[in-house]
């Protein structure tokens, strides 16, 4: 199953999600809706995240059976507001097993990236 065409910035080639067995894959998500990425952090963050559910949705599981984040955040000053949105948007918790690297997607503009592994009943 391909990526909802607004969480994509160009064709690339990959799945945005991969399922294997009751464990599902899904490749980065970022603040791009309609092919744009939005500006500022906050903006990109929520609609990363809301990319993030629609795949997972789209996969048949859920943000409370997500095992496992990868994420990366471009610039340390965001990383407050990062942990606030994550925080809110996985509460009550548990939360997910979590990396978070500073740095980013060769796109410069992207100032957030987030993937996920998740269970599927």
């Amino acid at each position: 199953m391909s990526t909802p065409q607004s969480s994509s910035i160009s064709p690339r080639p990959l799945s945005s999600f991969r399922a294997h067995e009751n464990t599902v894959y899904v490749s980065g998500q970022v603040g791009v809706i309609d092919g744009k990425i939005l500006e500022g952090f906050e903006a990109q963050m929520k609609q990363t995240l809301g990319n993030l559910q629609t795949v997972l949705t789209a996969a048949g599981t859920s943000k409370e059976r997500v095992l496992k984040c990868t994420c990366f955040v471009r610039n340390e000053a965001d990383t407050t507001a990062f942990n606030r949105m994550y925080a809110e948007f996985f509460a009550p918790g548990p939360f997910p097993a979590r990396s978070t690297l500073l740095g980013g997607p060769t796109t410069l503009e992207i100032l957030v990236e987030i993937e996920a592994i998740a269970a599927r009943a």
